[in-house]
């Protein structure tokens, strides 16, 4: 007994030195540090609350736990739209779960704070995830449908739940639902974050991910594909005079200079030639690539002058000039971004980058949703350095060595004094 009590007592010890010294080991990767909308994110443009809200009473003493979301045409004009997860998250339920119901997604959400939250996702046509999927925010889950055997007009039944219940649980009673439940509208106000520029290193690579803090994603219509960290996005061209999708950059850099523009386009089929990137820095104009002769690889877009403390973006849109014709028709990748300080000689600020097409046949006519605001000195705003993460990733495993070989040699003291103690 007193040898196990000493051995408890060194490693208890070791362990709060650890902690001390160390802290805790890193956050889970994918936890949920921000929402948007399920539909049309980030902020459900082009979609209302039409039916029943948040805690509306339905009658009977029966009230409703979510929020029934309709596109603007009425109808059934949104069936089939797309539905994307409303936060990174792993999914718990996907299934059909009968009448009332319909399909259902349910993914569980854990905050930064360490809350967990579960988001659902009801009333489905399809189901694009599975059950255990890891899926991250903005990807897509489902699309909108009329629930089993077509009982309703077309809508998405939406849900943040406080608590791990049934995915079909219908709780009827308003105190049960003010336990249980947010009001989702407002939860995900509350948590959605400002876009803000993602810091450009001036002394190693920068990797942006479409996923990240500092990149705006725009319009409804998007599908998911493997990618750089096992996640891109594709969506069909257009010829339309202004963008129905696309997705902006912003940026800010730590030092003024010459850096090359590189963007990882994804392995799908039929992709546009007529890719145009705009560039937003001191000046505006566009780039155009054949994205169909890098599918899987990376393609330069370029070198570029970036200029400390301006305003910076990239942008690229879905009205590539090349026509909409459904499903097999041309489509448009996205993807990682890297960012590199060249070696090249310093380019005039008001210069053209390399490669750059002056034509400007894409019309941009799209308002831009967010605000510019400069960098967190303290913070990437998602983005990835390499030198960054590996020097991050070595010192973090070095001192959880330490800490373990200090475990290890308390225990083995702990046993000494216990043994010396019992000659007494």
């Amino acid at each position: 007994m007193k040898e196990r009590f000493g051995t408890k007592v060194g490693r208890v010890l070791a362990v709060t030195i650890m902690l001390v010294l160390i802290g805790a080991p890193p956050a889970a990767a994918n936890v949920a540090d921000k929402f948007q909308m399920p539909v049309n994110p980030p902020d459900a443009e082009d979609y209302s609350i039409l039916g029943w809200g948040h805690l509306q009473h339905e009658g009977n003493g029966v009230y409703h736990p979510g929020e029934d979301w309709n596109g603007d045409g009425g109808g059934d004009s949104d069936k089939g739209d797309p539905v994307y997860s409303t936060a990174n998250g792993e999914v718990t339920a996907a299934d059909d779960f009968g009448s009332g119901w319909g399909n259902i997604v349910v993914v569980k959400h854990e905050l930064a704070t360490g809350e967990e939250v579960w988001s659902q996702y009801a009333h489905l046509e399809e189901i694009a995830v599975s059950e255990g999927d890891s899926v991250v925010i903005g990807q897509k889950v489902g699309t909108i449908g009329k629930g089993y055997a077509g009982e309703y007009d077309a809508h998405l039944h939406f849900e943040i739940r406080k608590s791990d219940l049934p995915a079909d649980y219908w709780p009827k009673a308003k105190a049960t639902i003010m336990e249980h439940y947010y009001e989702p509208s407002v939860f995900i106000a509350a948590h959605q974050k400002p876009i803000k520029p993602c810091a450009i290193s001036a002394t190693g690579a920068t990797f942006i991910e479409e996923t990240d803090d500092c990149v705006e994603k725009g319009g409804k219509y998007w599908w998911d594909v493997d990618g750089s960290d096992g996640h891109a996005l594709y969506t069909y061209t257009t010829s339309d005079a202004t963008a129905g999708s696309y997705l902006k950059w912003h940026l800010d850099v730590a030092e003024s200079g010459s850096y090359e523009f590189e963007v990882l386009v994804p392995e799908v089929a039929n992709l546009s030639t007529k890719t145009a990137y705009k560039f937003w820095l001191p000046g505006e104009y566009w780039v155009t690539i054949d994205q169909s002769k890098f599918a899987g690889d990376w393609a330069s877009l370029g070198v570029v002058e970036l200029k400390k403390g301006a305003e910076m973006a990239l942008r690229l849109n879905d009205n590539t000039g090349e026509a909409y014709i459904g499903e097999g028709g041309i489509v448009i990748g996205f993807d990682a971004l890297r960012i590199t300080p060249s070696v090249e000689v310093g380019m005039d600020p008001n210069a053209l980058p390399s490669g750059a097409d002056t034509s400007g046949t894409v019309s941009d006519d799209v308002v831009d949703g967010g605000t510019m605001e400069s960098a967190d000195s303290g913070s990437s705003g998602g983005c990835t350095t390499a030198a960054k993460a590996a020097t991050g990733r070595g010192v973090g495993a070095i001192l959880w060595l330490l800490g373990t070989c200090f475990l290890l040699l308390i225990r083995k003291k702990s046993a000494h004094i216990v043994a010396g103690m019992q000659k007494f």
